[in-house]
């Protein structure tokens, strides 16, 4: 039985408690073991799928099919980045804490977001300044 059958984060406990802790580091570590399993099948693909074709539809569908799994590989290796970052700052004991404010993250939102380094204040603050400026702009939260 795993980590996550067993247990699951309440707000009536200390915050950031070693069960937490251990908690969130193994969501983290199962979601970085699902990325590059996921990536190494993609890469695999891709690499079994390079033929070339004399028929134009069967070529243009090769290359909407490469530009997207290139895609999804750049947004996976965006989030095993923003999940090694997680890992060290559980080491560095910064996990769990706006990377801005040093306030709580808060377990709900890392429940759903466990590698989020923002606060939901600060998040929901430069979405809407992003909007208001018509632009996105990446932050560590929304780079996936």
């Amino acid at each position: 039985m795993n980590v996550f059958q067993k247990y699951l984060p309440m707000e009536d406990e200390d915050y950031m408690n070693d069960r937490q802790l251990e908690y969130f580091h193994e969501r983290l570590f199962q979601w970085r073991k699902e990325i590059v399993s996921m990536t190494d099948t993609t890469k695999s693909d891709m690499q079994n799928n390079r033929r070339r074709s004399a028929d134009i539809l069967d070529l243009a569908t090769s290359c909407i099919r490469f530009n997207m799994d290139t895609g999804n590989m750049q947004r996976q290796r965006e989030n095993l980045s923003m999940i090694d970052v997680a890992l060290a700052r559980m080491d560095s004991g910064d996990y769990g804490y706006c990377i801005l404010t040093g306030e709580e993250i808060g377990l709900r939102r890392l429940t759903v977001q466990p590698a989020a380094t923002l606060c939901i204040e600060v998040q929901e603050m430069l979405e809407r300044n992003t909007r208001m400026a018509g632009q996105r702009v990446a932050t560590p939260d929304c780079l996936g």
